[in-house]
């Protein structure tokens, strides 16, 4: 590798000495993305008020991970849309760290403790262990498309949450979702400045996400839930303000599962497109080694000499 070497995304994620201040650093995410990518693939430590990308070094927990993020933001953030978690047994069905929504029923949710000791943030790629279920989890990324990579111990009951009405700061006010079979679910989520987002709604933004994701295997069950209750398992489709679904599987050790997504701001149709175009040929090492090209392209028009590795690292990460 060249100069995409020197490239830490943790920092700006946490300020010098403040490692356990909400406040403290640049507010930028450590996860998955490509120079000018429409898909910023990273994990989500909370959903709560001034916590403008969804991950704060100081937390010890992660909710999930999501496909777009803002980075670099000194206001209440948005995105962080089509929230996924790998889990392993029964959960409450809320993430436990979304401030934003309050438990119904729950107490603890879905979220997992994680150490960085065990996490690794690359230009392109992201990875961490989630303690609660002893999973691995991967992520690397292309311009509208993401590839979430989850690495099981053997389970009758291992499972991944899609949490489809998580928004950064907020709530997306509709979500569709159609399963096409159980190894292919699509769907469209729509978010106005009456659920949030950018300064909470003040910063007038909404949007319309749609999105089609993929298995490399189908699920053994999916189901539906909303307002943390379970809906009728026959379901092949739904349409509401809270929305989300339960993929279930058996797993031998260290199976991998990887979920592949693809994104668009403009319709359906836009995002089968990015999906075909970017996705669906495409393995978890290539589309890394994409990014990684994709990297070290960008960061080969400037040449640092010098041989403090520090330096380097400072100026190719602001850079």
């Amino acid at each position: 590798m060249g100069n995409s070497k020197y490239i830490d995304p943790i920092i700006g994620t946490v300020g010098d000495e403040q490692a356990t201040s909400m406040h403290g650093g640049g507010k930028t995410h450590p996860g998955a993305c490509l120079p000018g990518g429409a898909v910023q693939l990273s994990p989500d430590t909370t959903t709560s008020g001034d916590n403008g990308t969804g991950y704060n070094y100081c937390q010890s927990t992660i909710e999930g991970f999501s496909f777009n993020h803002m980075s670099g933001i000194g206001w209440y953030g948005d995105l962080g849309n089509i929230q996924v978690m790998p889990i392993v047994g029964e959960t409450d069905l809320r993430s436990g760290s979304n401030e934003e929504v309050p438990f119904v029923k729950g107490n603890e949710g879905w979220k997992s403790s994680f150490s960085h000791d065990r996490e690794v943030a690359k230009a392109g790629y992201y990875s961490v262990e989630l303690d609660r279920y002893n999973i691995k989890a991967e992520a690397t990324a292309s311009c509208h498309t993401g590839i979430l990579r989850f690495t099981y111990p053997k389970s009758s009951d291992a499972g991944i949450i899609v949490n489809l009405s998580r928004r950064i700061a907020g709530h997306a006010d509709f979500q569709e979702v159609k399963i096409i079979d159980n190894s292919y679910f699509e769907g469209h989520i729509h978010c106005t400045t009456k659920g949030g987002g950018f300064g909470r709604g003040a910063g007038r933004i909404g949007y319309d996400l749609y999105f089609v994701c993929k298995l490399p295997k189908p699920a053994d069950s999916i189901r539906f839930f909303e307002n943390e209750e379970y809906l009728d398992n026959c379901l092949r489709g739904i349409s509401g303000e809270d929305i989300g679904m339960m993929l279930r599987f058996k797993t031998t050790e260290k199976e991998q599962i990887e979920l592949k997504c693809a994104i668009s701001y403009t319709d359906l149709a836009g995002a089968r497109l990015n999906f075909d175009s970017e996705c669906e040929k495409s393995t978890f090492e290539a589309m890394l080694d994409n990014a990684n090209a994709s990297w070290e392209k960008a960061m080969s028009c400037v040449e640092v000499e010098g041989s403090n590795e520090v330096d380097k690292t400072i100026f190719y990460t602001c850079f």
